[in-house]
């Protein structure tokens, strides 16, 4: 099979997707991140409000206490989910010295081929990312409910 202009004449149009894939998915990466970042920021200030609430509400409240300590261990393991999740992976985009270096000598069909091909590689990338992202995410806010269902029983219970 040939790879050349008439066998895909459609890469010309193909190419129009290629920033707006980077756009779309750099948003995405960014959105994801910011979220992970509030959950963060919600649970410790819900992990520290709520001892106040509760020697507010009960001046002989206990902090030894299994509710209290699973609650503590669930927002621990949260911000540690928060921090991988923050960190993980890297966004892919191409890079402007590669193209420099690799596709400056190609006629403009190739290059915009080259570039089509390697914006999916990217896509596909940046795609399992906001994913695994968005998994620990999930974790994490299933772990703030356990934590505010233990920091309630703590609160209820004394």
């Amino acid at each position: 099979m040939a790879d050349d202009e008439a066998t895909y004449p459609a890469v010309k149009f193909a190419y129009d997707f290629v920033q707006p894939s980077y756009t779309l998915l750099v948003t995405r990466v960014e959105t994801t991140v910011t979220r992970i970042q509030a959950l963060m920021t919600f649970a410790a200030t819900i992990t520290l409000g709520f001892p106040v609430l509760g020697r507010a509400v009960n001046e002989d409240i206990s902090f030894v206490s299994v509710a209290f300590g699973s609650a503590l261990l669930f927002f621990v393991v949260l911000m540690a989910f928060g921090i991988i999740a923050r960190d993980l992976g890297e966004l892919m985009v191409t890079s402007p010295a590669k193209i420099y270096q690799n596709s400056l000598h190609l006629s403009e069909w190739a290059f915009k081929r080259d570039a089509v091909f390697l914006a999916g590689k990217c896509f596909d990338h940046n795609l399992l990312l906001i994913a695994q992202k968005s998994e620990l995410g999930r974790a994490m806010s299933m772990l703030l409910i356990g934590e505010v269902v233990f920091l309630l029983a703590w609160l209820i219970g004394g």
